[in-house]
C-alpha cells in the first residue's frame, strides 16, 4: 500500500528525495515498488534542504560540523540527528574525521535505539525504518542527468540516496566532495 500524506518529513525535504525518482518506479530498499512521480500530501513546511561542496574529507567534516552546530543552536538535540554515508569506506572516512575533530557519535550499526547525546552515523541501508530530526549525508555523487536512469547501479544508488534524503523529519544537509583541481575553490550554497 502506497501512502498518500507524508507525516515524517517538511516539503522542502520530501521534494529534494522525490527529484532523485521522479522518472521510473522505485523500492525504498524493500519490495514494494513506488511510482517516481505522485501525488504526496505534506503537512509541514520547512527549512530548504542545504548542499554545500568541500575540496576533502576533512574539509567535508568542517563544514558538517559547522552544519551541527547551527542545528543544535536552534534548538535540534544532537543526539536526534545523523550523518549517514552509502558506502562501509565513506563511512569509515567520516567516522575518523569527525572523531578527530571531537564529536561524540554511535554507530549506527548495533545501535538499539538507545537516547543519548551522541551523533549517530551510519550507512543509509542501515538507518532504513529510522528517523532523525536532522540528517547529514555526505560525499553522495550527483546525479548526472546525461546518464540514463535504465542504469540499473545508478537506479539503484538513486533509491539508497531516496532513503537517506527521507530519513530526516527537519533539516538535511548534503556534503559533497568537489576536488580544487576541477572545480577551482570550494563552494557553498
Amino acid at each position: 500500500m502506497v501512502l498518500s500524506t507524508n507525516y515524517r518529513n517538511t516539503r522542502p525535504i520530501l521534494e529534494s528525495a522525490q527529484r532523485l525518482v521522479a522518472d521510473r518506479e522505485f523500492s525504498d530498499l524493500d519490495r514494494t515498488l513506488e511510482p517516481g512521480s505522485r501525488q504526496v500530501d505534506v503537512l509541514r513546511d520547512g527549512a530548504p534542504v542545504r548542499e554545500e561542496y568541500a575540496p576533502s574529507w576533512h574539509g567535508l567534516a568542517l563544514l558538517l560540523r559547522q552544519a551541527l552546530a547551527t542545528d543544535v543552536a536552534a534548538g535540534i538535540r544532537r543526539g536526534d540527528t545523523a550523518v549517514l554515508c552509502h558506502h562501509h569506506w565513506e563511512l569509515d572516512a567520516m567516522t575518523a574525521e569527525l572523531a578527530g575533530l571531537g564529536i561524540p557519535l554511535t554507530p549506527l550499526l548495533g545501535w538499539a535505539g538507545e537516547p543519548d547525546e551522541n551523533v549517530k552515523i551510519g550507512t543509509i541501508n542501515r538507518s532504513k525504518g529510522l528517523d532523525f530530526a536532522a540528517v547529514y549525508l555526505v560525499d553522495l555523487v550527483r546525479a548526472d542527468p546525461a546518464r540514463p536512469v535504465d542504469d540499473d547501479r545508478e537506479h539503484q544508488r538513486r533509491q539508497r540516496e531516496f532513503v537517506g534524503r527521507t530519513r530526516p523529519r527537519d533539516r538535511l544537509w548534503i556534503g559533497r566532495i568537489r576536488p580544487r583541481n576541477t572545480a577551482g575553490v570550494a563552494a557553498r550554497r
